[in-house]
């Protein structure tokens, strides 16, 4: 009921989302702060960018969490106050919330005042990167990243921009031409697994901060609803399936999956993202689908909490506000690692200046 009543009063003023954010922080700020998060909430979706964050249960516990560590916070509505915040005498590290697709925040002021920042999580250049299906997918290409290959002509086709289209597998005389710009063209992966004598078309979630997974978790869809793409809201509430497919699919291949968070990192720099992994049922070859900046994901663990009980594998999960916390932690330990990089390269220059 708050989030409805936030998105009503979203349309009057973003800062009254973030007025009830900050009322529901309990922790003070801290009185000897080490640096400062600055979130930016420049987009019409203010800070309940859709299917990003959970935004009232996941940030005020992400935030309280921060300030125990010695982080303030600060929430920036547009680029005056975001610039105000930005200046500081302490390191400040800003945190976008907005979706890929959002392009109002792709602005050269935007750009230039992120340069402020010791580091900038989720930037506007990643964002724009990522709302094109085809960039991204060439941007991994060159570095090295398994995507499934481009087609002249059907194959797996779905929405190049956002989830606007359909996503069909098309064969034969109906298939459509690659020069339809709205859609991107693969070949199709074969991801059905057998459970109890039924088929299900599968994916893997990686979320992640940088490059340190918080969790990875398996979707699935009945494969007699004839549809490969696979969303939250489509896997069974089946706590037996849920966890078999982790068994095969995210166990053995949690290694793999590191690897891939390390190279998606290099490409999309900081950032909370949530990558979609796609694994070849007779191969075992796993593909990046795609990605996209997510620091929980709303729609799974709404989906799966009435059965939550019944998944140890998705414990991480539940309550969100332990995520949450556990998300939290990784982040100040990813803020503290780039100010010690950063003072020892500082202290370096100063060394070689000296000589």
């Amino acid at each position: 009921m708050l989030k409805e009543f936030a998105k009503q009063v979203l349309q009057i003023s973003p800062k009254i989302p973030l007025f009830i954010l900050d009322r529901l922080i309990k922790e003070s700020q801290p009185t000897d702060k080490r640096a400062k998060v600055v979130f930016s909430a420049l987009t019409k979706a203010g800070p309940l960018a859709n299917g990003k964050v959970s935004a009232f249960e996941f940030l005020p516990t992400f935030c309280d969490t921060l300030r125990r560590n010695g982080f303030a916070t600060e929430w920036a509505s547009n680029v005056a106050e975001l610039d105000a915040s930005l200046s500081d005498e302490v390191p400040v590290f800003l945190v976008h919330l907005f979706g890929e697709d959002h392009s109002d925040i792709f602005s050269a002021k935007v750009l230039d005042l992120e340069k402020k920042a010791i580091a900038t999580f989720n930037t506007a250049e990643a964002g724009q990167l990522l709302a094109d299906k085809l960039a991204s997918h060439k941007a991994f290409v060159d570095a090295g990243i398994p995507v499934p290959t481009l087609r002249e002509t059907g194959g797996f086709v779905r929405s190049r921009f956002g989830t606007a289209l359909p996503t069909e597998i098309q064969e034969g005389t109906d298939a459509l031409p690659a020069e339809d710009e709205r859609r991107i063209f693969t070949d199709f992966i074969d991801t059905r697994i057998e459970y109890d004598g039924r088929l299900f078309y599968t994916t893997v979630r990686i979320v992640c901060i940088d490059d340190t997974i918080l969790h990875s978790y398996p979707r699935a869809r009945d494969a007699k609803e004839e549809n490969p793409s696979v969303h939250a809201k489509d896997t069974p509430l089946e706590p037996a399936l849920v966890e078999y497919l982790n068994d095969v699919l995210v166990v053995p291949n949690a290694e793999a999956f590191e690897g891939i968070a390390r190279n998606l990192h290099h490409v999309l720099g900081h950032g909370f993202f949530a990558h979609d992994l796609v694994i070849d049922n007779v191969s075992g070859e796993i593909f990046v689908c795609e990605g996209g900046f997510k620091f929980d994901d709303p729609s799974y663990w709404r989906h799966m909490k009435r059965i939550s009980s019944d998944l140890p594998s998705q414990a991480v999960l539940f309550p969100i506000q332990s995520f949450a916390k556990h998300s939290s932690e990784t982040f100040c330990r990813r803020c503290l690692s780039i100010l010690e990089e950063t003072q020892v390269k500082a202290a370096s220059a100063a060394g070689l200046g000296s000589n």
